[in-house]
C-alpha cells in the first residue's frame, strides 16, 4: 500500500472515522494507541506481511527497553544507546547493505580478472541476496518515546 493508492485513501478514511469514533465516546488512551499501533502494523504489512517481524520487534524492544529505562534509573544512559544501537543497525542495514554488497562484488570480479577465475560461481552477481524494504527514516519515530 502506498500513500497515493485509493487502498490507502479508504485505509486512511476507516482508520480516521474509528479514531474519531473513540474521540467522542472518549475511549481510554490505551485501547487508542494499541488501535493505532495495530493499524501501523496492517499498514506496514501491506507490502509484505513478513516486513512485520522486523517492525514488531523494533517496536516491542524499544518498549521493554523504556521502561527498563523507567525502572532503572542507574542504567538509563546505557539503555538508550542500546535502544539506538538496536534501531540505527538494523535502519543501517537495509539502507547500506546493497551498496555494499555491489562494492563488494565489483572488488571481487575485478580480483577474479587478476586471479583467473572469471567463471566461478563465487564472483556471479546472483550470489549475493538483494535485499528490499519499505523502509524508511518515519519507521525509527519511536527515538522521542525513548528519551
Amino acid at each position: 500500500m502506498i500513500f497515493n493508492s485509493a487502498v490507502f485513501i479508504y485505509f486512511f478514511l476507516v482508520v480516521l472515522a474509528v479514531c474519531y469514533f473513540f474521540a467522542v465516546r472518549k475511549t481510554s488512551r490505551t485501547i487508542q494507541n494499541l488501535f493505532l499501533l495495530i493499524a501501523s502494523y496492517i499498514f506496514y504489512g501491506w507490502w509484505d506481511w513478513i516486513f512485520l517481524i522486523l517492525i514488531v520487534f523494533v517496536s516491542v524492544s524499544n518498549f521493554y527497553i523504556a521502561l527498563l529505562m523507567e525502572q532503572k534509573e542507574s542504567i538509563r544512559g546505557h539503555l538508550l544507546f542500546l535502544a539506538v544501537v538496536i534501531d540505527m543497525g538494523i535502519l543501517g542495514f537495509f539502507k547500506y547493505y546493497n551498496f555494499f554488497i555491489e562494492n563488494l562484488s565489483t572488488i571481487l570480479k575485478t580480483s577474479a580478472v587478476f586471479l583467473g577465475a572469471q567463471n566461478s560461481t563465487l564472483f556471479r552477481d546472483d550470489i549475493f541476496l538483494q535485499i528490499i524494504l519499505p523502509v524508511g527514516i518515519s519507521f525509527l519515530r519511536s527515538k522521542p518515546f525513548l528519551t
